[in-house]
């Protein structure tokens, strides 16, 4: 006896998003796990489910094991990202005590003064690059002031200002030099 299976669900969407595909996926190893339960073949598995008769196997042998809850998503795929959000919290703390609090002449925030903190504060090694990410992460944005031609003072806090970041939702400003 074979069951025909309602593919609509099943369909390819035009969805590209990550969260969309797992979703797909997980709905087709679902159905699989349904008509495993109906003692199916796995040759009308594949059929049914559009996919290869490796895939169907390797979801055959997981269902015989643990059932249908083996066959749903576990968690998002790829390494476990490097900062949690408990460094997230500490970072911005320790960015709002300031550059001068953590021995710096100034309080200029540079990427590479962000990185050295990261490594001595959260005892993590860190790039220049992750750093960034992570300031833009944290919703941190370039800043730069506004200079007027003339003016030394501000000539040099626009100097030492090049690569300084601002807080949360602060807007870049470019220098009119």
């Amino acid at each position: 006896m074979k069951i025909v299976v309602f593919k609509e669900g099943m369909a390819r969407r035009s969805k590209k998003t990550v969260g969309g595909r797992r979703e797909r996926q997980q709905t087709r190893r679902l159905e699989a796990a349904r008509l495993f339960g109906l003692n199916q073949t796995r040759a009308e598995v594949v059929e049914a489910c559009g996919v290869s008769w490796r895939a169907v196997h390797g979801w055959y042998q997981r269902w015989q094991q643990g059932g249908r809850p083996a066959l749903l998503s576990t968690r998002k795929p790829g390494p476990a990202p490097k900062f949690n959000e408990r460094h997230i919290r500490t970072l911005e703390i320790e960015l709002h005590r300031g550059a001068r609090v953590h021995r710096d002449e100034n309080e200029l925030w540079t990427v590479k003064r962000v990185r050295r903190l990261i490594q001595d504060r959260l005892t993590l090694r860190c790039s220049e690059s992750e750093a960034w990410l992570l300031l833009r992460r944290m919703k941190w944005s370039p800043q730069s002031p506004r200079t007027q031609g003339g003016q030394d003072s501000r000539m040099e806090r626009a100097t030492l200002a090049a690569d300084r970041w601002g807080s949360p939702g602060a807007r870049p400003h470019h220098c009119d030099c």
